[in-house]
């Protein structure tokens, strides 16, 4: 729980129907040698090994062109990301400065990784991200290292969005970060609420979501 009381006095005066407290796993570091000594041996070891050269400043159409890409290529769903609305909100994100889109590439071709980072003063976000079938697991790695690095560099820290999953949560913790609290606020109807609480016990009976 947070000790700020008075975010939840203030959020209540605002009308949101929902004010849970939640945690964040964020990254904090001094500078780039700091960060990657934070890091688990087994992930300094795999972004040495990746050995991709690393783009800042990738555009927006090209990033989903990779993006969907690797999902037609790991055969997976399309997600909730992947249409106009969200090259609409990285295009947005780029032109006000407040965003960044990486990309790794063992050759100049198509980039085997690629990552969009969204930000406000404070934090940046792990948002959203893709990685080919056959690229090497340090190449997203790699990409995370130097958005933490930019992110610190620039006074903010790094946030890791969906601390929600085990598999992603043994992830994010070897990058050497702390979890920290805050409060959830959100604006939702009555029946979207009951479709939300029946698809996350649907999710838990599969073994699907982490509680």
């Amino acid at each position: 729980m947070t000790d700020d009381p008075l975010a939840a006095i203030a959020a209540r005066k605002a009308k949101f129907n929902r004010i849970d407290p939640n945690f964040r796993f964020v990254a904090r570091f001094r500078d780039r040698d700091h960060a990657l000594q934070s890091f688990k041996k087994k992930l300094r070891s795999d972004i040495h090994r990746a050995n991709v050269t690393v783009a800042r400043e990738y555009d927006v159409a090209s990033f989903f062109v990779a993006y969907r890409s690797h999902l037609r290529e790991k055969r997976e769903t399309p997600r909730d990301y992947t249409g106009p609305e969200a090259e609409v909100f990285a295009n947005e994100c780029l032109a006000r400065t407040c965003g960044r889109i990486y990309a790794a590439f063992r050759s100049d071709k198509m980039p085997e990784a690629v990552l969009f980072v969204p930000n406000d003063k404070n934090y940046s976000y792990y948002f959203l991200s893709s990685r080919h079938p056959n690229a090497h697991s340090g190449s997203m790695s790699t990409l995370i290292f130097e958005a933490i690095v930019d992110a610190n560099e620039a006074g903010r820290a790094f946030d890791f969005l969906g601390l929600y999953m085990p598999t992603t949560v043994d992830f994010y913790l070897g990058f050497g970060g702390k979890l920290e609290p805050f409060w959830e606020l959100r604006r939702t109807s009555v029946a979207w609420e009951s479709l939300r609480l029946v698809n996350r016990a649907v999710r838990k009976a599969r073994g699907d979501e982490w509680f």
